[in-house]
């Protein structure tokens, strides 16, 4: 069962009518070129975690422990003593979401570590008989793409072809840049080779709201509205002269691109496999500086027409050359439409009830003052004018809430936080303020 991290409740009765925070925009910190301090530290943690609460799509409609896998972390990270303690702390947190979209990103597999530059990054051959074969070099600049050449030379390749097989198999992961490139090969004049007539490539969606739904009196009261975005979906002309068996080969490692997913749709290409499924999600992302040096990549797109989870690709069975394997499967079966499963809708979530003792843990605490840091940084209409540095607000409440040694002193250090709002509209109830503070002033009149 999730826990809440404050025993109290924050009001901000300004936020839904007057704010709003429109599609996924994730807001970049600094990284310090010195280690960070522990508070710094979880002010990045704090940042990365309220991007991912409110955009990444995922937490609109899988039941993911968001507020648990933070509760989770936050020890691992005071606990960090090198940059690398750091961010196998803060990955920790990310394995909640099941997602290899959002991770911390490893610099080095950016590009392989010995390139060929000079070969260009995907090619086609033709294998005689009606039959081209379309390959990705996984070492090559994925750069050699702008020029063209490479492109329009394995185009004309397959001109002829009756059957075609993109080869999409990799010994390693595939890396963004990679399925960047693997993306604007097959939308170039290669990928319109491969297609006779049109397709509508897969949509994508992301968060959007108007407002903060509340968290005590629930998503009716004031005016909050959010939910999924859609983009039109982006419609796909082929240049093939004719129809073609068309099938895309890939394996755990591969990445399977926009136009192998609706040719599969539509029933004009195969999707295959040696094992495993492939990635298929193109969801957008953004990478986020964090504190030591680290970066995290988090997603907040994904497909709306197709599932993150859905199985794109039929098992090949080859127990030789799997290329020789996928030319045969595809000529003896034809491609058919492949229904994809699509993902569920969002649905309105709010925070936990309130079910921590009444001085909660450490991680706890922090978890009430990283709610609050978020709140009011994406939805408080007046933090423009606040006139005080909210991020330096909230290092010191990071600082007051972990040396709090009782109740009373954890409630004094949310409301010395809520001072820096300036606003009279937010204030701090509950249980515990009114048990410290709710008496009247001590004196009597006559």
């Amino acid at each position: 069962m999730r826990r809440c991290g404050a025993a109290l409740t924050a009001f901000f009765l300004a936020l839904g009518c007057c704010s709003s925070a429109v599609g996924a925009a994730a807001v970049h910190a600094m990284a310090s070129p010195r280690p960070a301090s522990t508070a710094a530290r979880l002010l990045a943690l704090a940042r990365l975690w309220g991007d991912i609460k409110y955009f990444h799509p995922y937490l609109a409609y899988r039941n993911i422990d968001w507020d648990g896998a933070l509760s989770t972390a936050i020890p691992k990270v005071e606990g960090a003593t090198t940059s690398a303690d750091y961010a196998a702390a803060v990955e920790s947190m990310l394995d909640a979401l099941h997602d290899p979209a959002t991770r911390v990103v490893d610099r080095s597999s950016d590009r392989p570590t010995t390139p060929h530059d000079e070969e260009p990054f995907v090619t086609a051959r033709d294998r005689g008989g009606g039959a081209a074969l379309v390959a990705f070099d996984w070492n090559a600049d994925v750069s050699s793409l702008t020029d063209g050449t490479a492109l329009s030379i394995a185009a004309r390749t397959i001109s002829a072809s009756k059957s075609v097989v993109v080869d999409l198999r990799t010994p390693r992961a595939t890396t963004d840049q990679q399925a960047d490139g693997v993306d604007y090969a097959m939308e170039s004049q290669l990928g319109k080779m491969l297609l006779h007539g049109e397709t509508t490539l897969p949509a994508q969606r992301t968060r959007w709201y108007h407002g903060l739904p509340n968290q005590v009196a629930g998503e009716n009261w004031g005016q909050y509205d959010g939910g999924f975005r859609t983009a039109d979906a982006r419609r796909f002309p082929g240049t093939a002269p004719m129809p073609r068996r068309v099938a895309f080969l890939a394996d755990a490692n591969s990445y399977v691109p926009r136009l192998a997913v609706a040719m599969a749709r539509d029933g004009s290409a195969t999707i295959l496999t040696t094992g495993g499924q492939p990635d298929h999600d193109d969801g957008d992302t953004s990478t986020l500086a964090l504190a030591d040096g680290v970066v995290a990549q988090i997603r907040l797109g994904e497909y709306a027409d197709v599932a993150a989870d859905a199985p794109v690709a039929e098992n090949l069975d080859s127990s030789g050359d799997p290329v020789a394997a996928a030319f045969t499967r595809i000529e003896k079966h034809p491609a058919v439409s492949q229904e994809m499963a699509r993902p569920p809708m969002g649905r309105f979530t709010d925070d936990d009830p309130d079910s921590s003792p009444p001085f909660p843990d450490d991680a706890h605490r922090l978890l009430g003052v990283f709610r609050i840091y978020n709140a009011a940084r994406y939805f408080f209409a007046y933090r423009p004018l606040m006139g005080d540095d909210w991020d330096g607000a909230t290092l010191q409440a990071i600082g007051d809430v972990r040396a709090a040694r009782d109740a009373r002193s954890y409630v004094l250090a949310i409301e010395r936080y809520y001072a820096y709002l300036h606003d009279s509209h937010g204030f701090v109830g509950g249980r515990l303020p009114a048990t410290f503070f709710g008496a009247g002033v001590p004196w009597k009149t006559r």
